[in-house]
């Protein structure tokens, strides 16, 4: 399911939404069997690449794929399987879609891009949430992931809208949907990592700006957030102040940057 390019680039659209091939997978002994193989010509994965040459996205990239898959061995992990593809090997990773989606949505957050961390924030924060967590500092890391995992969702959200967030004769719930998103950042912006939230504080500031006298609206972005905004604006507020670039290499040290 690779992202819709023209859907992305016309509509503003950048959900992974472009189905390009259904199929059956089964086990037989150690081995991957792809069996009800459908390929779907029109999905647009790289228009430009077709434009040239005057081939789907199919030729390119889904039916290789799928040649690797097939008869792929798969070893169980603690984790989740591994793949041996003759090729090289694909590790897969247990979790749910909170897991998912935190994991990314992480290099977005960084500003860095997905082949720049080459997986290293799949393979650190899919395990780490694999098991409920035993003290508070794993408390507030999953908190975190949490809170990360919902900041994705709600820019999904506002991208599969068609039309700008800041235009004024858009509705009220599109703007309601861009402040909430917004909040973390906004919020993140005075004080020190340690100072936790005062929300009356931000609301006798840039909050009652920023939404315009609505109180109840900035009431119902908080609590949409829930216990998971306290730990992403410490977590933004420490990004923020990092004594250097934060980088690819450092990412995958530690996806997190030490916050417990």
């Amino acid at each position: 399911m690779p992202i819709d390019v023209l859907a992305c680039k016309e509509k503003g659209d950048c959900r992974t939404s472009a189905h390009a091939a259904t199929m059956r997978a089964t086990l037989e002994d150690v081995l991957v069997t792809l069996t009800d193989i459908t390929l779907d010509d029109t999905a647009h994965v790289d228009p430009h690449l077709e434009e040239t040459t005057g081939q789907s996205a199919a030729t390119y990239y889904t039916s290789p794929l799928i040649t690797l898959l097939n008869r792929a061995q798969l070893s169980p992990t603690e984790t989740g399987f591994t793949l041996d593809l003759g090729a090289g090997t694909l590790d897969f990773y247990r979790g749910d879609e909170t897991a998912f989606t935190a994991a990314r949505y992480l290099p977005i957050l960084y500003d860095q891009s997905a082949h720049a961390l080459a997986g290293c924030e799949v393979r650190s924060i899919l395990p780490m949430l694999q098991s409920p967590p035993q003290s508070g500092s794993e408390k507030r890391r999953h908190a975190l992931l949490s809170a990360i995992a919902f900041l994705g969702d709600l820019e999904q959200k506002l991208l599969a809208l068609p039309t700008d967030p800041y235009d004024p004769v858009q509705p009220k719930d599109r703007l309601a949907l861009f402040l909430t998103l917004s909040l973390p950042s906004l919020m993140a912006i005075p004080g020190d990592p340690g100072e936790g939230l005062d929300l009356e504080a931000f609301w006798g500031t840039t909050g009652r700006k920023v939404f315009k006298d609505d109180r109840a609206g900035f009431d119902a972005a908080v609590a949409s957030w829930g216990d998971n905004l306290e730990p992403l604006v410490a977590f933004l507020r420490r990004k923020r102040d990092a004594p250097t670039e934060v980088t690819p290499k450092a990412i995958c040290a530690d996806p997190l940057l030490g916050f417990r």
